[in-house]
């Protein structure tokens, strides 16, 4: 778990700054990651694989002048959110070609998450924050790849 708090910021001559007027952008108290890499079967000149990975990231603040002493903060925050990626891949070495063949059906963001995955706030630390925009993530998407050298 990351320690994100300020504790101490000094600011010669405003003495109306304060730590609690402060955060660390970008900072999640937790995040997770996770990946599977499996091989389904082999044959004789190939192999049919797989990969899934999700990323986890918890709730964090995307400015340092989100502290909590700070009227409407949470316009600045960014909720926690996941997205799991996949792909599946036949691999082939040719006998005449010292390079394999890979094919790759691949996806990104599987469970279709709609979440922002950033928030901008319109206001300042000094004022507070009055509302937000986001940044959704990117919809489900797949496509092939093919890969091969000559």
């Amino acid at each position: 778990m990351l320690d994100s708090e300020v504790k101490k910021v000094s600011v010669p001559g405003s003495p109306l700054i304060s730590a609690a007027d402060f955060v660390i952008p970008y900072a999640p108290d937790n995040s997770l990651s996770v990946a599977l890499d499996y091989t389904f079967f082999r044959f004789g000149a190939g192999s049919l694989a797989t990969n899934l990975n999700y990323a986890w990231k918890d709730d964090v603040y995307n400015t340092s002048g989100a502290g909590p002493n700070v009227p409407g903060r949470d316009y600045y925050g960014t909720r926690a959110y996941g997205l799991l990626n996949g792909r599946l891949t036949l691999e082939y070495q040719p006998a005449i070609s010292r390079n394999p063949v890979r094919i790759s059906l691949w996806g990104r963001n599987l469970l279709d998450a709609d979440d922002p995955i950033y928030t901008s706030a319109i206001g300042s630390s000094f004022t507070g924050y009055s509302s937000s925009t986001f940044n959704y993530a990117e919809p489900f998407s797949y496509g092939i790849e093919v890969q091969f050298a000559l």
